[in-house]
């Protein structure tokens, strides 16, 4: 029967350390817990203070207008893709603007690069 008592104090100790690690494991997930917490807040107050500095950036192509968010007059471009165009500037912008001109692409070369890139993303998978 002696034989039994370091087994029995054995099973204690390994216990014992699991609890000691998991207290330590336990301590260092909520460390690192509250340090992403904090840099979130920072991260909102930098972002606050920022927006109260207006951006100087103004784009080339279009020019403020107090009356509509968007007005787009364009001959040949379908109706939809001129929504798409002024619901875009307007969310990126963020203020009201005018788009003065929209036209199609009619060089064929510039669309040979949108197919090239395509052809590479293809290429790039490989198949099963």
């Amino acid at each position: 029967m002696s034989f039994l008592l370091p087994l029995a104090s054995e099973s204690v100790t390994a216990r014992m350390e699991f609890f000691t690690n998991l207290s330590y494991q336990t301590v260092g997930v909520m460390i690192v817990l509250t340090s992403l917490c904090g840099l979130a807040i920072l991260v909102a107050l930098v972002a606050r203070l920022l927006s109260f500095f207006p951006s100087s950036k103004k784009p080339a192509t279009t020019a403020p207008s107090p009356q509509a968010p968007a007005t787009v007059v364009a001959e040949g471009v379908p109706a939809e893709i001129r929504a798409v165009i002024a619901a875009a500037i307007h969310v990126t912008l963020k203020s009201p603007h005018r788009i003065l001109h929209v036209e199609p692409v009619q060089n064929l070369q510039l669309h040979a690069w949108s197919v090239e890139g395509r052809r590479q993303i293809f290429q790039s998978h490989t198949f099963r």
